[in-house]
Order: C-alpha cells, then structure tokens, then sequence
C-alpha cells in the first residue's frame, strides 16, 4: 500500500486504513484514530482534534454523544459510555440520571418506579416537569395530581389542619353540611341521621 511516497504492506494503525481500490493509504475520517473504512461511521477508536474532543459510539465519532449515552473523559476518553437502566440520559455516571425511560420518575436525582409519600408523578406536556415527581399541594398528604381538588388523603399545610371530604378527592379547612372534621385521621366523617351539623358522630 502506498504512503509518504513509499510501498508497504500494511498501513499505519493511527489514522489511516487499507484502501484494496487505490492500493494506498488512505485517511480515517476527522476524529478517528482507527478506522476500517472512509467515513464517518467506519471508526473503531476516536481521538481528540485541536483541542476538540471526539466520541464513539456505534462506529462513529462525532463531538457529542447521543441519547442515553454520556462522555466520561477520565475513565472512558473519546468514547460514549451508555447510562444505566431506567436513566434515559445521563451526565457524570451512568447513574447520574437526567431524564428517566418511560414508567420512571425523576425524584432527587434518581429514577424511581413510583413517587415517595407526599409526591406524585407527573404526566404534564411542560419538558421541564414531565416525567418527574413533583411535591402534592399544601394540605393534601398523598395525591394524584396538583390542587387540592386531586387529593387522596389530607394533612396540615403549616398549623392548619385539611379534611377529605367524604367520597371526594378534595381537601379543605372545613368539612361539607352533614360531616365533621375528624382530627384523628384528616377525614370528614358523616354526621349521625339525626343532625344536620355536628362537631363529633
């Protein structure tokens, strides 16, 4: 194969492959320090250009990773390391989780199959909160949703105690006519038959 002026019978291993048409040397693609092929999905290592990093990934080295891949220069250089189930992407480590795949839950940095107590998993379209666990309102103590209309239990927002109405999902300081605020449990339970207002059953 011919390279610098010269006939050998194999290539340099950094930065050039076998060309069997030209009988020559030719050059990897930017970015490639191995390649078996032009192009720039025939690389099999990646090196840095002027100061510009390169990745690989698939056979290809381009200068950011893709989706559900980050770059880990100091164990890893010029290679995109794949993040770790259920991150969906990642930054720092493979568990470093910046986004979840589909049934997980951002929640302090982790990925979580369901929201702690107090939380509750978000299906809003905003990119920013999607797919994230996001803090129930003020009074109600477990939920499904935002707003105290979406709670399935109630608890106290600063000193003031909330009820769940009966059969409702709503959380309020005071119970409906026909029910009393049960302090015990956060409830509104329903008064006897006999009164149409009571403190206690």
């Amino acid at each position: 194969y011919l390279f610098s002026s010269c006939c050998f019978s194999s290539c340099p291993s950094t930065g050039t492959y076998p060309n069997n048409l030209l009988l020559a040397c030719s050059s990897c693609a930017l970015g490639c320090s191995v390649c078996f092929a032009s192009g720039t999905n025939s690389c099999a290592s990646c090196q840095t250009v002027a100061g510009v990093h390169y990745y690989l990934s698939q056979s290809t080295c381009a200068t950011s990773c893709p989706s559900g891949y980050f770059t880990d220069n100091t164990n890893s250089p010029n290679l995109c390391v794949s993040c770790s189930t259920p991150c969906s992407t990642c930054t720092g480590t493979s568990s470093g989780c910046t986004t979840c795949v589909s049934g997980y839950y951002m929640s302090s940095g982790s990925c979580v199959s369901s929201c702690p107590l107090g939380y509750f998993a978000s299906i809003s379209t905003d990119p920013t909160i999607k797919g994230t666990c996001q803090q129930c309102t003020a009074g109600c103590a477990t939920c499904v949703a935002a707003g105290l209309n979406s709670c399935t239990s109630c608890g106290t927002a600063a000193t003031t105690p909330y009820f769940l109405a009966l059969n409702t999902s709503i959380c309020s300081m005071t119970c409906p006519t026909g029910q009393y605020a049960n302090v015990a449990n956060n409830l509104c339970e329903i008064c006897s038959p006999s009164c149409r207002t009571c403190s206690l059953q």
